[in-house]
């Protein structure tokens, strides 16, 4: 007895009171949490979007099933450039709106006839 657990060490009393804040350089506060994802709305429409599946905070699927939403949008050329590359990753590609799915590293003469055979939109040539 005597408020000693076995092995001999003292037992702490359970703590009281609120839970302690985290440490805060600024004033004490807590930081806001982030803002959530945004996709951004470009002023001359792309012809072509690169875009990795594997981000922080909205995925690729998010921003690409986000981005085919857009009625008003342009339909730009689609392309996931990933380390995921089982066949349900290539199938969650299509069916979130990619038209391709490159496997990283990726094969530069893939990547170029992919560039060379995109619509322009834009009327704009890709350089």
């Amino acid at each position: 007895g005597g408020g000693r657990a076995a092995g001999g060490r003292a037992r702490r009393p359970p703590p009281s009171g609120p839970p302690p804040r985290p440490f805060c350089p600024r004033g004490g506060q807590t930081p806001p949490p982030p803002p959530p994802p945004r996709v951004r709305v470009f002023v001359a429409p792309p012809d072509v979007i690169l875009l990795d599946i594997g981000l922080p905070q909205m995925d690729g699927y998010e921003v690409a099933r986000s981005l085919r939403a857009r009625p008003a949008t342009p339909r730009p050329l689609l392309i996931a450039i990933t380390g995921y590359g089982q066949p349900e990753d290539v199938y969650q590609a299509k069916s979130a709106g990619f038209d391709h799915h490159l496997i990283k590293p990726v094969n530069a003469e893939q990547l170029l006839s992919l560039l060379d055979s995109a619509p322009r939109a834009s009327g704009r040539r890709l350089q």
